[in-house]
């Protein structure tokens, strides 16, 4: 019989499934595409905007995000009068996903937006002068979806009433 707190049960599994895909695609833009464009450039800046020509990174994280927010919000609805503790660390996981949301809007699109359309001269002080700051804003928000995979996961482990 599927009740509420087995869809809540879902919902929460679904929320540590999807974000660790986040954490994952984030690392590997981390590992290999930043990596790839600072040591081949300039050459690597054309081609990226060539191949980045229909479909980007971002577009990625416009299906995982909102399907994140989504599930996560479905188990806290479901949740909230059921047990505190589990409302507490859901509501730490939409916190700590939100907070790598506002670095990517706040940081992020900018810089990506250079990257994809500025002058040549534009991304070469972007690679120059914020390779290191870029890098540890990723990492961070690679720790805060970390955070927010491991309030959910704990959320899912702590016992109903």
């Amino acid at each position: 019989m599927i009740t509420p707190e087995l869809i809540g049960q879902i919902a929460t599994a679904l929320s540590v499934i999807v974000s660790s895909i986040a954490m994952g695609a984030n690392l590997f833009d981390i590992i290999v595409n930043e990596v790839n464009l600072i040591k081949g450039f300039p050459n690597s800046v054309e081609y990226v905007r060539k191949y980045w020509a229909y479909r980007n990174p971002g577009d990625f994280y416009k299906i995982i995000t909102p399907l994140y927010v989504l599930v996560t919000l479905v188990a806290l609805a479901v949740f909230w009068d059921v047990t505190y503790e589990r409302r507490y660390l859901l509501l730490g996981a939409l916190l700590a996903y939100g907070a790598t949301q506002a670095i990517t809007v706040i940081y992020f699109f900018p810089q990506n937006a250079i990257l994809r359309e500025g002058r040549l001269e534009e991304v070469e002080k972007l690679f120059t002068q914020f390779a290191t700051t870029r890098l540890y804003l990723d990492l961070l928000r690679n720790l805060l979806t970390l955070t927010a995979s491991v309030l959910a996961l704990v959320a899912l482990t702590r016992p109903l009433p």
